[in-house]
């Protein structure tokens, strides 16, 4: 298949051929005598001198045909007009690379790691900065179209590299950044990294942030000598606490007893819930009932990183959600048709949470939510049809996480947020 031929080219072909037809007719130049029967390539010699910048003191144009006299001042003046755009396209390009942009980058956004929480960072940083230069760093496994489409869809500079090493640091100019996300998913790695850069620019301390996989060793960092340069964050918790105050608190406004929360799937998303609502909710909850295979050593593990309120009655039941035994236990403490239930879908299984959400519905008119993996249009207007709040944790996530982690500064470094605002993260 043949490939489509650049306008310049096609223009400048144009404009040869405008002018060796001219000569041809007997047009010819004031300082310049052609042979009376020049050949093909004299015209050519000439018609191709018209490129070059000043010319060869052809003269102007005399002779010949009226019509092909206008022909070669058509082509006097558009010769060099494509010369000087083809030499400003080629200066535009070379400063406009992305090995030239990152080589000069200053105060720029760096972020490294998993390509579909970056989006999401990228989308919440949008909203507040249109301008701003990000960096984003990520592995081979993206591929070359994805990348194209974050590159157009949010104005990134993309560099794909499996090791973060010096040279890495030097080509992302670590050294002139003014923030950094890590979003891997082995979150001792993302510490040992956010170490290293910090290192390399101290301005960076308190305004680099760690995405940590697990909540329990998230807060461990948290005490450690470290915890007040880096920033840490863990996308359950926060799209737990968004999801607490968007959906479950304005069903709580609205109750005129105390309600019952059933949070089927005791998972970090579902813990998270848990913390969230005791903190801010607990005044209008009499009962939370806990759904999981594991439920035991999962409440230990809670228990263990946070002091569960005994204002709540805490009800737990063994089991799978997928299994009608769970439900039917649940059943025999706490009706399932009560009006006062709020129920949560807080597996990480998106088929299994909206299957049982339409079968609950099926039993009775109580709120429920419905957590997914992926914000399908789809899904959502089945929720839709079907009275189910549907959720999807990354986004949740993006519109929780705080403002001034995601925002350049004037300059390198900066302080953190209030701590009043970071006490619910770590």
């Amino acid at each position: 298949m043949i490939e489509k031929v650049p306008y310049r080219i096609v223009m400048a072909i144009a404009v040869v051929l405008i002018a060796v037809f001219a000569m041809a007719l007997g047009v010819g130049f004031t300082e310049r005598d052609l042979k009376p029967h020049g050949g093909v390539l004299e015209y050519t010699y000439y018609a191709l001198s018209l490129f070059v910048i000043g010319g060869v003191d052809l003269g102007t144009p005399q002779g010949g045909p009226i019509w092909a006299r206008a022909g070669l001042w058509i082509a006097y003046f558009a010769a060099p007009v494509l010369t000087v755009s083809a030499i400003l396209d080629a200066i535009f390009r070379v400063f406009s690379t992305e090995k030239f942009r990152l080589r000069h980058a200053r105060n720029h956004i760096v972020i490294v790691g998993d390509e579909k929480l970056a989006e999401m960072l990228l989308r919440r940083l949008r909203e507040f900065d249109t301008r701003a230069l990000v960096v984003l760093v990520v592995d081979s496994s993206v591929s070359q179209y994805r990348l194209a489409q974050l590159r157009k869809q949010y104005g990134v500079l993309a560099l794909v590299s499996d090791v973060i090493d010096d040279y890495v640091f030097e080509r992302i100019s670590i050294r002139r950044a003014s923030r950094v996300l890590i979003l891997g998913e082995e979150s001792l790695s993302g510490f040992g990294l956010a170490h290293t850069m910090l290192q390399r620019n101290p301005a960076l301390a308190g305004n680099i942030t760690v995405h940590c996989m697990k909540l329990r060793f998230m807060r461990a960092m948290g005490t450690t000598s470290q915890g007040g340069a880096i920033n840490t964050f863990n996308t359950y918790q926060l799209a737990a606490r968004r999801m607490v105050e968007q959906e479950i608190e304005p069903l709580l406004d609205k109750q005129h007893d105390s309600a019952v929360i059933v949070l089927a799937g005791f998972g970090p998303f579902g813990q998270s819930i848990l913390e969230r609502l005791q903190d801010t909710a607990a005044g209008r909850i009499e009962a939370i009932a806990v759904l999981s295979d594991d439920v035991e050593r999962r409440l230990l593990v809670t228990r263990e990183q946070v002091a569960i309120s005994t204002e709540i009655e805490l009800h737990s039941f063994q089991g799978d959600i997928s299994h009608p035994q769970v439900w039917s236990d649940l059943n025999d403490e706490l009706p399932i048709d009560s009006p006062r239930n709020i129920f949560v879908m807080s597996t990480d299984r998106s088929e299994d949470n909206l299957r049982t959400a339409l079968w609950l519905r099926r039993q009775t008119n109580a709120a429920i939510i419905a957590r997914t993996r992926d914000a399908l249009p789809f899904v959502r207007e089945v929720g839709v049809h079907d009275d189910i709040a549907v959720v999807n944790t990354l986004e949740l996530a993006g519109y929780a996480i705080p403002r001034d982690w995601l925002l350049a500064k004037a300059g390198a470094g900066g302080a953190m947020p209030p701590r009043e605002e970071l006490s619910s993260l770590n």
